[in-house]
């Protein structure tokens, strides 16, 4: 559906989009149903007074599921959904969404998302849902993905209070359905919030196994001063590896590990070689929290940096709020930088970080200023005489945020073995602080 072709059937990419105008106000325009569909090449013009559900495009399972799906280069402005996909996935697979962008989604008070996604061996890529609207929800919503790709796409979302991306189940466990999400991975994608009233997540999940997050790009800028604890990677999962990104925040809260809602706890989580930076407006800080009942998480060759003072919660800046038994965390060979003393939060007692190290905590860390290139412009690769160089431990991270291989030894730095930075970007040549 949509495409120009020449007469030996390849496709005229020189042609515009033609555009599809939808007034009709409570209805999807396109019902998908079986196998081997394509939507390519076109523009969706919905209004603003869209009520419902209505989507550009609804794939059906019920009467056979969807499999072999491609939605590639279709721009939706003003939908409900841009793209929604029913809730019986068990058999809905190779769905993939390319190339495309969602603008302006939303409803009068019923929600709507621009991706609305179950399915499994799928992917997202390439893609931008930009703003919600109204009543709308978050920019994409995964309500069961297996072996799902969630890569290079833009996720932007500045007027809605709720997530850039949500994985959940839709109760699933309770009533003995899909179950969790599992064997995902999202890299490469730029996550931007702007929350405007209540505490939400920039990445919200509900339940996930044996995931990767990897090199993306998490921001959240002009907060509400009433903002407290706002998360901005929330997650409840097993078998997790959060490696190599970058957290640029300015208020809450930038990884929680989240244990609620009776399910199983969160458990065999690594935080691996990322880098946390926040500007001198941000409020609480707290870079990662553990909730109770978490257990075995490592967090290592981590860069936190703080560059002001708080302007609420009582002036607490912390790096570690925990409630769970210590023997449950293994942290170490970390960077940390605050005007602030505060360290930790440790069971409610506030801790300095000399009093966390004499519990025998992060042994190998240091409280110093990681030299960047220049954070205020979003530039953290490490300037030349940056004490991360060489200062990290061996970890199964095999190269950094752009690709560049890990480890590379600098002459003069460490012990004269090659040796893990620590942060998202390893130093050597490629990248040099010029």
């Amino acid at each position: 559906i949509g495409a120009y072709f020449n007469s030996d059937g390849s496709d005229d990419i020189n042609q515009p989009r033609p555009i599809i105008i939808q007034t009709i106000r409570n209805d999807t325009l396109i019902y998908i149903k079986h196998e081997n569909w394509i939507i390519k090449d076109l523009y969706f013009q919905g209004n603003s007074g869209l009520l419902g559900w209505a989507s550009a495009v609804f794939i059906a399972t019920w009467n056979g599921p969807v499999k072999d799906f491609l939605m590639s280069n279709v721009y939706v402005r003003e939908y409900a959904r841009g793209f929604s996909s029913d809730f019986s996935v068990l058999d809905q697979r190779n769905v993939f969404i390319y190339n495309s962008h969602f603008e302006d989604i939303g409803t009068l008070g019923a929600g709507g998302n621009g991706i609305y996604i179950g399915a499994k061996d799928s992917a997202i890529m390439g893609t931008i849902v930009n703003k919600s609207i109204l009543g709308g929800e978050h920019n994409a919503r995964v309500f069961h993905g297996n072996k799902l790709l969630i890569s290079h796409n833009i996720f932007h979302n500045p007027d809605d209070i709720k997530a850039s991306l949500k994985f959940h189940n839709e109760e699933s466990l309770q009533d003995g359905g899909l179950g969790p999400s599992k064997w995902n991975l999202i890299s490469h994608n730029k996550f931007n919030h702007l929350v405007e009233y209540k505490p939400q997540n920039a990445l919200r999940k509900e339940f996930m196994e044996d995931a990767i997050f990897e090199k993306n790009t998490f921001e959240r800028t002009n907060i509400n001063e009433a903002v407290e604890n706002g998360f901005t990677f929330s997650v409840l999962a097993q078998n997790m590896g959060v490696r190599n990104n970058i957290f640029k925040v300015k208020s809450g809260v930038a990884f929680g590990g989240v244990n609620t809602q009776g399910v199983l706890p969160s458990s065999n989580i690594n935080i691996f070689s990322n880098t946390f930076w926040y500007g001198k407006d941000a409020q609480e800080s707290g870079v990662i929290w553990l909730h109770s009942g978490v257990t075995n998480v490592k967090i290592k060759n981590k860069i936190a940096q703080r560059t002001g003072k708080d302007l609420c919660c009582n002036n607490q800046d912390y790096f570690l709020k925990t409630d769970p038994i210590l023997s449950e965390i293994d942290s170490n060979y970390n960077i940390f930088d605050s005007p602030v003393n505060t360290f930790a939060i440790d069971n409610g007692i506030v801790r300095t970080l000399a009093q966390w190290q004499s519990q025998g905590r992060d042994l190998n860390s240091q409280f110093i200023g990681p030299l960047y290139v220049d954070p205020l412009k979003g530039d953290f690769h490490l300037q030349t005489i940056s004490p991360a160089i060489d200062a990290g431990t061996r970890i199964p991270v095999f190269d950094d945020f752009e690709g560049i291989i890990r480890p590379v030894d600098i002459t003069g730095k460490g012990d004269g073995i090659d040796e893990w930075d620590i942060g998202a970007y390893e130093f050597s040549s490629v990248n040099p602080d010029s």
